[in-house]
């Protein structure tokens, strides 16, 4: 798994608004050392919050497509519950009309 892809698990797994995880720790540092090593190292001078935004496009748009694993975690965390939610619902209901007795 690319650190790339590991960045997009970690938002769809733990809520945004929680207490911190390890996970979400590791997207803080991962976003940091994005903006503050990777961008650098290649434009060669710190950038503004306006040209991260214009880096994080698609490359199509003019960007390098490195986005903010911060600013989709959001996003993300709710697709995810979204997609899940009906088969969340199924796993409950069966649970619940199991006719199930420990003590026969």
């Amino acid at each position: 798994m690319t650190l790339k892809q590991r960045t997009q698990h970690s938002p769809k797994v733990y809520p945004p608004d929680g207490p911190i995880s390890k996970e979400q720790y590791l997207m803080q540092v991962n976003y940091y050392a994005i903006r503050e090593q990777l961008i650098t190292a290649l434009v060669g001078r710190e950038v503004s919050d306006a040209e991260r935004q214009i880096l994080a496009l698609p490359l199509r748009h003019g960007g390098l497509g490195l986005t903010d694993p911060q600013e989709i975690a959001k996003t993300e965390y709710k697709h995810s519950t979204q997609l899940t939610n009906k088969l969340i619902a199924k796993i409950y209901t069966q649970m619940l009309e199991l006719d199930y007795n420990p003590l026969d």
